[in-house]
């Protein structure tokens, strides 16, 4: 039997980050288990990025703000949603979110929800403003979403932990799975080397700290601007290179701060990189580094790993004891000096320490963060909730 399932997401444009690419990966992984998935999105039907997307994608749009107010979304799935097996629903705080169970509720189709990270109490304390807005969206319709879901789909056990209790109102059924990303077929790594530095040559040959991700204030990476501005002269020769789509402004900013920090002559500000440019910054880098200040899973923290690239993460990224349990890279707090320790840290790691860690790092994605795990958990959960098994 083949079955349909149902992806419901805000959009699939690459700028949605590890959202979007792990339905990509859960949906790829899940063809094995002959089931297809569909995305049913708020995308504009003309948007361009929808023509090089794998998946055949349902745009209900074009849709209004952030949240990606809708009201086609829940129209077509009341009159499609029988179509479906099942449904995964993405992401929180959406009207995707919002409309896309309330309408197969109608239906009598089951789903299960990934929150992604979205239920993190970060948020709590860093905009407590927002968080009451939130606390007043769950009680609108969000808890309820999340009550009637077969299952709450955790990551790893800190995120389960950490959204415990963080909004009241409404119980669900929380259920921790495997999760990871793909590795891809790739040419070999000179080859990938060279696209990238060809790709950037103001980069040139330097050797570098690799940070790679959305440009968002959650990240971290103005505590690794800081960081590196204050060991300038004991990273030398350590450039940094920052790459990734700038939804904040932030870009500017960051680069006008390494300016006055005297360090714009290290710091390399890239765009969003895909493909071969991408998979050549890993292959290129040092280490990585990710301080964020939450992290649910964090999905370039596996794709440095499966390179076998060590990584240098906060302890906010919820699969830190993973890391720290292989010995695939450091861990400290998400602050300027837990940054900093961790810079040096590496700074001070023998050479012959480095290519053990990196071994590490390739076993760590092998035992934890393959994508065929993932793809095999929730085509598990797919055919219970839908009555076969």
């Amino acid at each position: 039997m083949r079955y349909r399932v149902a992806h419901i997401i805000r959009s699939v444009s690459s700028e949605e980050g590890g959202t979007i690419e792990a339905a990509r990966v859960l949906a790829k992984g899940m063809l094995s288990y002959d089931i297809t998935s569909f995305m049913v999105t708020s995308d504009s039907p003309t948007a361009k990025f929808l023509d090089s997307f794998e998946f055949e994608t349902i745009p209900t749009g074009p849709s209004i703000g952030k949240i990606g107010y809708n009201r086609r979304l829940g129209r077509w799935l009341n009159e499609h949603a029988l179509e479906y097996d099942a449904a995964v629903v993405h992401g929180l705080w959406t009207y995707s979110s919002l409309a896309g169970p309330r309408a197969l509720r109608q239906a009598k189709r089951p789903y299960v929800i990934y929150p992604h990270g979205m239920l993190d109490p970060y948020f709590r304390r860093a905009k407590p403003a927002k968080h009451w807005i939130k606390q007043a969206y769950w009680l609108l319709g969000q808890g309820e979403a999340l009550k009637y879901a077969k299952s709450v789909l955790f990551t790893c056990e800190d995120e389960r932990r950490l959204a415990d209790g963080a909004f009241w109102g409404y119980e669900y059924k929380p259920k921790v799975v495997s999760f990871g990303t793909e590795e891809p077929e790739l040419p070999d790594t000179k080859y990938l080397e060279k696209v990238f530095r060809e790709s950037f040559p103001k980069i040139g040959a330097s050797i570098y700290i690799l940070f790679i991700g959305r440009l968002h204030r959650k990240k971290g990476v103005d505590l690794l601007v800081e960081a590196f501005s204050r060991l300038r002269d004991r990273l030398q020769p350590y450039h940094l290179v920052i790459a990734g789509p700038d939804e904040q402004g932030l870009r500017s900013v960051l680069q006008q701060r390494s300016v006055e920090l005297g360090v714009d002559d290290r710091i390399h500000f890239l765009p969003m990189i895909q493909g071969h440019q991408k998979w050549g910054a890993f292959a290129s880098s040092d280490v990585l580094a990710l301080p964020s200040h939450q992290e649910n899973f964090g999905i370039v923290v596996a794709e440095s790993l499966l390179m076998g690239k060590p990584v240098l993460i906060s302890d906010k990224v919820n699969i830190w004891r993973e890391i720290c349990n292989s010995s695939a890279g450091y861990v400290d707090e998400d602050t300027i000096d837990g940054t900093e320790r961790l810079l040096l840290k590496w700074m001070s790691t023998a050479a012959t320490e480095r290519k053990s860690m990196s071994q590490n790092a390739r076993n760590a994605y092998l035992k934890h963060f393959r994508s065929e795990d993932a793809s095999r958990s929730l085509a598990k959960i797919i055919r219970q909730i839908s009555g076969t098994k």
